[in-house]
């Protein structure tokens, strides 16, 4: 299932500056959220990218590469 996101900041623009961002409107507010199954293979991308990147970093330090 997926949720999208629907942000229009114009709207909640009010007076100069920095816009004030109401609650209300962060309720209104939706979001894409990705299936879970495809959030763990991204999960489990990034475990093994981190395990490349701590080996690569060893070998630096011990003069290997």
């Amino acid at each position: 299932m997926l949720n999208y996101l629907s942000l229009t900041f114009d709207s909640s623009i009010k007076g100069i500056g920095v816009p004030n961002l109401h609650l209300g409107e962060i309720k209104k507010t939706k979001i894409l959220l990705p299936p879970i199954e495809l959030q763990n293979q991204f999960a489990d991308f990034i475990k093994e990218v981190d395990k490349s990147r701590f080996i690569i970093k060893s070998m630096i330090k011990e003069g290997l590469l």
